[in-house]
């Protein structure tokens, strides 16, 4: 038997506070240095990992933050991708690893959910 649960999200709390108060942004930007020290191959592939990783988090934790935050947390995630080169094209031409894949689709799932939000409140 599995347990099943609802997470909430709110500017209120833990998670939400990130988004107010531009935590996360703090959070791109150290995830993002910590490329420097990458040397070899397999250092560089563990870090563009890590960049994805980061992005699905925080898009998947701000889905149910208000409209505000949400915008700017799109923007800036969206910035990203274009900065670390996170699209289709460069994950599919990498090693095709699938939880990378999946990965990249729960991103995408994710930033659906945003952009949906914030049309519907408008």
């Amino acid at each position: 038997m599995s347990s099943v649960y609802r997470y909430r999200n709110h500017d209120s709390g833990s998670t939400g506070r990130k988004f107010a108060t531009g935590a996360y942004l703090d959070w791109l930007g150290s995830v993002e240095k910590i490329g420097a020290f990458a040397r070899t191959q397999r250092q560089r592939t563990a870090h563009r990992d890590l960049l994805l990783r980061t992005l699905t988090q925080i898009a998947r934790e701000c889905r149910n933050i208000s409209t505000d935050s949400a915008a700017r947390v799109l923007a800036s995630i969206e910035e990203k991708c274009r900065d670390w080169n996170i699209r289709a094209g460069q994950i599919l031409s990498g090693s095709l690893d699938l939880s990378t894949i999946g990965r990249y689709l729960k991103l995408q799932l994710a930033l659906r959910h945003i952009r949906h939000n914030l049309a519907k409140s408008r």
